[in-house]
C-alpha cells in the first residue's frame, strides 16, 4: 500500500529517534498498551481506504481507541505533575537545599531537548540558536532564488506573471462596500476549527 511505501521511505530517509524517557516520565506500561492499541486500531483504519463515516467500525474503533489514549495519557500526565508538586511542597518544608534541587532538575529536565536536539542542514547538526536562525535564513533565500534547473516551468512563470500584470487594472474599487467586524466575525465562525480563513 502506498502509506506502507512512504512510512518505510520516511524511516530510511529520516530515521527514527528512540523513546526518551526522560521526557515523558510518566509514561508507563499501561499507557503504552493504550497507545498500542491505538496505533493498531489506526492502521486498520488506514487500511480500510480512511473512511470517516460513523457506520464505518474501523473508524469508530480508531476513534475510541484514540480517545481511551489521550484519556489515559492527560491523566497520567496529570498524577505526574501532581507528584512532582507534591515533592517540591514536602521539601520545601523539610530543607531548602532539597527543594531547590528538585526544582533545578525539575527545570533541567524540560530544557534538556534544547542542548541535545539540533537542526540538520546539509550535512551539519546545528545546535545553536544564532546558528539554526542563520541556516533558515540561507534556506528560504536559496527556495527564493531563480533556479536553472530542468524541471523549471517558465511557460507557468510567464502565465503567472502576464495575470498579476493585469491585476492592478482590472480591479476596480468599491468605494460604497463595507465590511463590517460582524460580517468578518461571521466568516471566521463559520471556518472548520483550526483551519484558517
Amino acid at each position: 500500500m502506498l502509506c506502507d511505501v512512504l512510512t518505510g521511505a520516511a524511516g530510511t530517509c529520516i530515521g527514527q529517534r528512540s523513546f526518551q524517557s526522560h521526557f515523558k516520565p510518566y509514561w508507563e506500561s499501561g499507557l503504552r498498551e493504550y497507545h498500542k492499541q491505538m496505533r493498531h486500531n489506526r492502521s486498520q483504519w488506514c487500511l480500510a481506504g480512511r473512511p470517516r463515516n460513523k457506520t464505518n467500525t474501523e473508524c469508530m474503533s480508531f476513534k475510541a481507541a484514540k480517545r481511551d489514549f489521550r484519556r489515559a495519557h492527560r491523566k497520567a500526565a496529570s498524577e505526574h505533575m501532581m507528584q512532582l508538586n507534591r515533592e517540591i511542597d514536602e521539601s520545601v518544608e523539610m530543607n531548602t537545599n532539597d527543594f531547590w534541587k528538585q526544582v533545578n532538575t525539575r527545570r533541567m529536565a524540560y530544557n534538556c531537548n534544547m542542548s541535545t536536539s539540533g537542526i540538520k542542514f546539509g550535512e551539519i547538526v546545528y545546535r545553536d540558536q544564532k546558528a539554526i536562525t542563520e541556516q533558515w535564513g540561507f534556506y528560504f533565500e536559496r527556495l527564493y532564488s531563480p533556479s536553472n534547473s530542468e524541471h523549471f516551468d517558465s511557460k507557468w512563470r510567464d502565465h503567472v506573471s502576464q495575470n498579476l500584470g493585469q491585476l492592478p487594472e482590472a480591479l476596480i474599487p468599491d468605494s460604497n462596500a463595507t465590511v463590517m467586524p460582524e460580517d468578518i466575525e461571521r466568516c471566521i465562525r463559520s471556518c472548520p476549527k483550526g483551519k484558517a480563513p
